[in-house]
């Protein structure tokens, strides 16, 4: 590992860990998800191999561009083609997103909302911000947890909490699921109550159920400040 990360995990040893909608990927857990959710990951890796295919492509044509005006006319034609690849790209999940926040909050809360959408209804026309999110998703469609990953969390003797929103659509219960099981932590097939702590056989990791979605942090401050005094 690099020296960032060492010094990273050094610093996590023995101490206790929160995740807020926790998920990993792990060989076939797309398919154990559904179909939908495999021909999700089938199109983030697709896409970004070509993404990077087309532009090693186009490398030439930059330097080629600083001489001749028709490669400078081709690079800036497939300039635009890029860009509009990435918004069609990227516009499901701005979609989604913008759908999962059209329903008011709290009034108190609720300025956090608007400010969120607004940030979406501009970063969602960015092609950096279009490039990243597709970026990130295609990365972790493409990591590999195993148990041996889950035998290294626990030599650093850390102390797991999960924290799962039973009404988060956008993290659904089967792929949280599949992660509690991969931490030894068992999970039956439809989300329990609000309230529920599921727990492995150590005690050390554990998925605490709350009432909520995936703005639970926001909307319920007072909550999940409890939840971290633990």
């Amino acid at each position: 590992a690099e020296p960032e990360i060492k010094e990273a995990l050094r610093l996590l040893a023995g101490s206790r860990v929160v995740l807020l909608h926790a998920t990993t990927h792990y060989e076939g857990s797309e398919r154990k998800a559904g179909p939908e959710f495999e021909q999700m990951g089938m199109g983030a890796r697709m896409f970004v191999d070509w993404l990077d295919g087309t532009d090693a492509a186009a490398r030439p044509w930059e330097e080629a561009a600083k001489f001749n005006p028709l490669a400078g006319f081709l690079l800036a034609q497939w300039r635009a083609q890029r860009e509009q690849a990435l918004a069609l790209a990227s516009k499901g999940a701005a979609d989604m997103t913008r759908h999962d926040l059209a329903e008011p909050w709290d009034p108190a809360y609720d300025h956090i909302r608007k400010e969120l959408i607004a940030a979406l209804a501009r970063d969602s026309r960015d092609p950096g911000w279009q490039e990243a999110l597709l970026r990130r998703s295609s990365d972790m469609f493409r990591l590999q947890m195993t148990k041996k990953d889950v035998d290294f969390i626990r030599r650093l003797g850390l102390r797991l909490d999960l924290v799962h929103a039973v009404g988060d659509k956008l993290l659904n219960w089967a792929s949280a699921k599949m992660l509690f099981e991969l931490l030894g932590i068992s999970a039956p097939d439809h989300a329990p109550a609000p309230g529920t702590v599921l727990r492995d056989r150590t005690g050390r990791f554990s998925a605490r159920i709350v009432d909520g979605d995936h703005y639970f942090p926001l909307k319920k401050p007072g909550e999940l400040a409890g939840i971290l005094d633990k």
